[in-house]
């Protein structure tokens, strides 16, 4: 399905709210993966290996070096680089398993293990000055849920972009002053979010039901600080919170709130957008790690040490999603 937008231009480039940090050295995990296998035909362009369509894979979006890496799932392996992007940032990833890439501009659709743009949604002329930071697909309706995280037009408030097949989108305002970074469906098209309360500086999150409008939604039985990606997979609702000392947490959550798992994550420095993989039996979670300039996975939800290190070119890895 694509979403093209009959509109084209330049958006602003804005500096993103996220910090800035030194990559920080690590402690070698149990399997600790060489940079790149693969080099590809050009530094400077989008690349991909012939079997990439073949295999399941792993999306990395890097806003240091504006790029996505794309890894075998199962082999770790880079196969591919997609380039030209204006810091990327959220990914998501739709049912005919079409990626879509965030970034300052707007969001870019590509087609599994392919290189070239089959769709898009621009922030020009309309949305121009918004700033988008992650997105969602409504596994009932197939439609696209765009987190803002601020913008100019009369208010640096936030809000949330729902756009159709056609290309056209509706603002959604969360009667909340907040920036709003992630955005999440479950499996029944109920959308959550998060972000910042402007006024208080504090944790803000929210839910709209199907078809209606946001309510707040409230963790119980956790302090969250700061907004991590929430992710809705295989029934479970988890709700990031990541770290800047070495540790980032997850936290499993029931539908009135109440926090009812909790999974610890060393060596995750920064991890924001991450992606669950597996089923309830046997999981495993990617963290991209904003502040450790790595990528690591751990068994889920037990945790703990990282079972995989991939070292590759990152400067700033944001995001994680695997597509089929």
């Amino acid at each position: 399905m694509s979403y093209a937008r009959k509109c084209t231009g330049f958006a602003a480039i804005v500096t993103l709210v996220a910090c800035t940090a030194a990559p920080s050295s690590q402690p070698q995990s149990p399997n600790v993966l060489p940079a790149a296998l693969h080099t590809g035909p050009s530094p400077h362009g989008s690349w991909m290996d012939p079997s990439a369509t073949s295999q399941r894979l792993l999306y990395v979006s890097d806003t240091g070096n504006d790029a996505v890496y794309v890894y075998g799932a199962s082999s770790n392996n880079l196969v591919g680089t997609l380039t030209h992007f204006s810091q990327p940032l959220g990914e998501c990833v739709d049912a005919k398993s079409d990626v879509w890439i965030v970034d300052s501009n707007g969001l870019t659709e590509y087609a599994h293990g392919g290189t070239k743009a089959i769709g898009s949604i621009s922030m020009y002329p309309r949305y121009y000055g918004d700033h988008p930071y992650s997105c969602a697909i409504d596994p009932t309706s197939g439609e696209i849920a765009i987190s803002i995280i601020n913008r100019y037009q009369g208010n640096d408030a936030g809000l949330v972009l729902i756009c159709d097949s056609e290309g056209d989108c509706t603002s959604y305002v969360t009667h909340a002053r907040a920036y709003i970074y992630f955005v999440s469906y479950n499996k029944n098209g109920d959308l959550y979010a998060d972000g910042i309360k402007i006024d208080k500086n504090i944790l803000w999150m929210a839910m709209r039901p199907q078809g209606r409008v946001f309510q707040k939604f409230t963790i119980k039985g956790a302090t969250i600080k700061s907004p991590g990606a929430l992710v809705n997979a295989e029934g479970v609702f988890s709700v990031g919170a990541p770290g800047s000392s070495g540790n980032s947490i997850i936290y499993q959550v029931a539908a009135d709130g109440t926090v009812t798992g909790t999974t610890q994550l060393s060596q995750a420095n920064g991890c924001n957008q991450f992606a669950i993989a597996g089923n309830t039996k046997s999981a495993r979670v990617t963290c991209p790690n904003d502040d450790g300039a790595n990528v690591t996975k751990y068994d889920y939800p037990a945790g703990g040490d990282p079972v995989v290190t991939i070292k590759g070119k990152f400067a700033r890895p944001f995001a994680a999603v695997y597509s089929n």
